[in-house]
Parts: structure tokens; C-alpha cells; sequence
């Protein structure tokens, strides 16, 4: 990683973190892409879709995530798919904002103990830029955070090292002094490869809470 980030850091104590920067899906907000096609499709469609061998939601997924345009991943998805894959995959994209079911439990509480705390709050996440521009405007947890790296707007994506650097260096923070949470544990170890404290999320609310604490954020604990 190069030194442009030190250049523009916040001064920090050693040992400290004095960063959280937060994954969105699945950390801060309850997302399942079933719940956008449910209002449509079967579940036998549904699972084949999501989880089948083919991958045709993760190819959708991931190419737009990494900012390639909607119009050009449909016809690659009805190659591989069929009209079936392609019109499952524009649904999606149409109603992408009720695959999000809303906050986390605790994420809320979770973000605004850790601002409490004179903690910097930054978010990063792999999502398409219309879809999260939309979600943006529906969620307000999302405005909570101070600065936010979006894939589909850096046309790159987590795993990819490039995009913790670019978000490191757009922040102004330091990677050792920065906390970075995620549900994938691939992520996670992206974020230590580059430096990054690094957490995985589980899912369990109580257990990051008490991760950070370990960590020596003065986040309060919750009651015994």
C-alpha cells in the first residue's frame, strides 16, 4: 500500500482504533434478495435463481457491484440462462430496495454508542450505484456514517485490495488505527491483508458489541 493515506491521517494513538468503518448488507442492514422476488416468483425459481449451480444472481450481482451497467449484464445472463435468468435478474434490480428488510438488530444503537464514543464511523460496501442510491434515500442509517465507498460508484470490489486503499486514502485514516466489520469472512481477511483491524460479523449483535469493547472502544457494555 502506498503513503498517500498517512499524508491526509487524522492524528491517532497508538494502539487505539479511532475508525469504524462498517460493511452495509447483512452488518448495518437486514439483506436477502429473496425478499425482492418473493412477490413474483416461486421458490422453486427463486432457489434456482439465488443458489443453483448456475450462479446467475451472483454473476448479476457481482458485475454490477463492480459497476458494470445493467444493460450489459442481461444478455450474458440470458446466454447462460436463459430469458428466465435475465427477467429474474431485472425484477431484482427493479425492486432491489425490498431485499432490504431493515436495520440489523442493534445496528442503530450499535453506530451512534460508537460516534458516542469520539469514534469516526465510515461506511463500505459492495452494492450497485442506482440500486444503493435508492436504498440511501429509504434508509436512514446509511447518512450516519461520515463517508461512504460504494463499488458500483469505484467500479471495483471488495476482496479487491484497491478498494480498501481507495476508501482508506478518501477517508484520511489509518489503516492500523481503523476497525473494518463485514459478514464475509474473505472480506475480513482482505481488510487485515491491507493493515486493517478487522472483525467478522456473525450476525449476533451481543458479539460484536463485546468485540469492540475487548478492542478498547468505550462503547457501553450491555447488562448483565
Amino acid at each position: 500500500m502506498n503513503s498517500s493515506p498517512m499524508t491526509h491521517a487524522r492524528a491517532v494513538v497508538a494502539g487505539t482504533v479511532s475508525n469504524v468503518i462498517f460493511d452495509f448488507g447483512n452488518v448495518l442492514v437486514d439483506w436477502d434478495p429473496t425478499a425482492a422476488l418473493v412477490g413474483r416468483y416461486n421458490t422453486r425459481d427463486i432457489t434456482w435463481f439465488l443458489w443453483g449451480d448456475g450462479g446467475y444472481f451472483s454473476e448479476g450481482n457481482n458485475r454490477t457491484n463492480e459497476g458494470d451497467a445493467l444493460e450489459d449484464v442481461l444478455p450474458d445472463l440470458r446466454v447462460r440462462g436463459g430469458e428466465k435468468a435475465a427477467e429474474m435478474f431485472q425484477w431484482y434490480w427493479n425492486h432491489a430496495a425490498d431485499a432490504i428488510k431493515g436495520n440489523q438488530l442493534g445496528a442503530r444503537q450499535l453506530v451512534e454508542d460508537v460516534k458516542a464514543a469520539g469514534v469516526h464511523v465510515y461506511g463500505l460496501s459492495n452494492w450497485p450505484a442506482p440500486t444503493f442510491d435508492a436504498a440511501f434515500q429509504k434508509f436512514s442509517i446509511f447518512s450516519e456514517m461520515e463517508d461512504i465507498v460504494i463499488s458500483g460508484r469505484v467500479k471495483m470490489r471488495k476482496p479487491q485490495a484497491s478498494i480498501y486503499e481507495l476508501a482508506l486514502h478518501q477517508f484520511g485514516i489509518v489503516a492500523s488505527q481503523t476497525m473494518f466489520i463485514d459478514d464475509s469472512p474473505r472480506n475480513v481477511t482482505a481488510a487485515r491483508d491491507v493493515g486493517m483491524q478487522a472483525l467478522h460479523f456473525d450476525g449476533d449483535p451481543y458479539h460484536v458489541r463485546a468485540e469492540l469493547i475487548a478492542k478498547g472502544l468505550a462503547i457501553p457494555a450491555i447488562a448483565a
